[in-house]
């Protein structure tokens, strides 16, 4: 068939799944239409005949000859759905669905148009497969005059068939076989069980992308928009609504029927729809969109670990011609160490029952371990840059200093460290008590407890203060500040002694818009400002990177 500039042609998949399907290559997306209480694949979704002439345009023709939808092939369920003779439940049509879904739409990408209870349907499916954890092909839905919140009418007529049945008896017997517990009428009625059954699980597992307690596999994030109809007589505006609200609400100027049968693209009901799929069509796949929300949600499983505010920063980099301030341990000295100076780390954060711990680590196994052991600092020393030889030296210094005993070598490598807590608006520190230093041949740490007089802050926000000199290899000139944990604001001073040739500065601060970077030139000096205004994600990290002027020789 050609209608526009299209050609395709109308097939049937099984006994419940109709399609129009474009020729040549199959389309990435498919627009599956399913009826309501009492309609069909077809007639529910085509215009009213004008008379005698060709044959009215349906929603699915109207989309086929729609130039702007021609990547959407375009499907129709239909069900058995009737008042006086027997009709599946709910559950069934779903299953039919799901079934029909899975044999004619593998490899699609799926906008679900429901009208009145064939929203519903729609709603069932997508939970019943993130229930099972099952793969969710779903970009968006579309629901036309759907009663969420159930129909007033459903109810009127159980009361008026209850009533009528003072005097006419058999009027009884008519209103218990249409609303037995599981027909489809009755799942239509304001507060019934299925209904309230549909809110609550929609809420679980759709709103807001689901209960972050389930795992990401039963969550998802679906675009919706809702129709109802100003004159629609059996769906209230608040029951098509529901707590859906107005966050993509269209209303159009039809009944609950005529809603879903325009008669030209310009009808608002075919508009109402036209502008919802290039949204859908942009929409990440369901399976890259569900990796992004794993990863977003990683981010905030990590906020719940630990979450920093205000992180006040200073460091001090003393270079390898920096006389007046040296290694404290000789040896250290000898095998070409500088001194690193840490004069404030703060910040605010959840103070933990279990004891804090500061590290120093070299190489990317170590750091990983000492990340994991409740750390209120890591010293690392990143060696995987350096050339064979030189990643040699440094490995056999460290291996040096951290083969004496554990305090030994703790005095090797930290002096005058300190890590204390105070009260957010206070001014009185805590030192944390020290407690025996544990080593390895790549780390070294130390773990601090809260002083009795401290057990008090315990569970609350505090701010917690870390400071110490260490060593750095001297030919390694390169500086990093990395956010391990969500971050709220951070503001530092890094200061490179000596004169410098050049410095460099790599800002991966994520999102980048609110960070700052300046760089003062003090002549025996430079000073690097960082500071950023807003959250910072982990993994961020900011990397500092100079070259040093080699010392002037003296003339005599």
């Amino acid at each position: 068939m050609v209608l526009g500039t299209a050609t395709y042609a109308e097939m049937r998949f099984g006994e419940h799944l109709r399609g129009w399907i474009r020729t040549g290559h199959q389309r990435p997306r498919a627009l599956v239409f399913v009826h309501g209480f009492t309609g069909d694949a077809l007639s529910t979704w085509t215009a009213d005949a004008g008379g005698p002439g060709p044959p009215p345009p349906s929603f699915m023709s109207l989309i086929m000859g729609d130039d702007s939808l021609d990547d959407f092939d375009v499907f129709s369920f239909g069900y058995t759905s009737r008042v006086l003779r027997s009709a599946p439940p709910i559950e069934t049509i779903v299953q039919q669905f799901r079934n029909s879904i899975g044999q004619a739409l593998d490899g699609y990408a799926i906008v679900l148009c429901g009208h009145s209870m064939g929203g519903l349907v729609c709603m069932s499916y997508v939970i019943s497969e993130l229930r099972l954890a099952r793969p969710l092909p779903v970009l968006g839905l579309i629901l036309y005059g759907t009663p969420v919140e159930g129909s007033a009418w459903v109810n009127a007529i159980r009361l008026l068939l209850h009533v009528g049945s003072v005097k006419l008896w058999f009027l009884q017997f008519f209103a218990k076989y249409l609303f037995r517990s599981r027909s489809q009428l009755a799942s239509l009625a304001v507060a019934h069980e299925f209904l309230r059954a549909l809110r609550s699980e929609w809420a679980l597992h759709i709103v807001n992308g689901g209960d972050l307690k389930l795992p990401n596999s039963q969550r998802a994030s679906i675009q919706i928009r809702v129709v109802s109809g100003n004159e629609d007589l059996f769906v209230s505006e608040a029951s098509a609504k529901s707590y859906f609200g107005d966050l993509d609400w269209y209303p159009v100027q039809s009944g609950h029927v005529g809603m879903v049968k325009p008669d030209s693209q310009n009808h608002e009901s075919y508009r109402a729809l036209q502008s919802f799929l290039p949204g859908c069509r942009y929409a990440d796949t369901p399976a890259i969109r569900a990796r992004l929300r794993e990863i977003c949600e990683g981010v905030w499983n990590r906020r719940s670990g630990k979450l920093l505010k205000d992180w006040k920063y200073r460091l001090e980099c003393y270079g390898a011609h920096h006389a007046s301030v040296k290694p404290w341990n000789v040896a250290l000295e000898g095998m070409g160490f500088a001194v690193t100076r840490v004069v404030e780390c703060e910040y605010q954060t959840l103070i933990s029952r279990e004891p804090y711990a500061l590290a120093f680590a070299y190489g990317p196994a170590a750091e990983a371990r000492a990340w994991e052991a409740n750390p209120a600092y890591v010293h690392y020393v990143r060696v995987d840059t350096e050339s064979r030889e030189r990643k040699a030296a440094i490995t056999a210094a460290f291996e040096a200093a951290l083969s004496m005993q554990p305090d030994d070598a703790w005095s090797a490598l930290f002096r005058n460290p300190r890590v204390r807590v105070r009260e957010v608006a206070g001014t009185t520190w805590f030192d944390l008590v020290p407690e025996q230093a544990v080593a390895d041949a790549t780390s070294i740490a130390r773990r601090y407890t809260l002083p009795s007089q401290a057990l008090h802050l315990i569970d609350r926000e505090a701010v917690l203060g870390v400071t110490f000199d260490s060593v750095r290899p001297q030919e390694l000139s390169d500086v990093s500040v990395e956010f391990p944990w969500l971050t709220y604001r951070f503001k530092a001073e890094i200061t490179v002694h000596g004169r410098l040739d050049f410095v460099n500065v790599v800002d991966h601060v994520f999102p980048p818009e609110n960070s700052s970077v300046k760089v003062n030139d003090l002549g025996s000096k430079t000073s690097v400002s960082l500071s950023v205004d807003d959250l910072v994600l982990p993994d961020s990290f900011i990397r500092l990177k100079w070259l040093e002027q080699e010392p002037k020789e003296k003339t005599p």
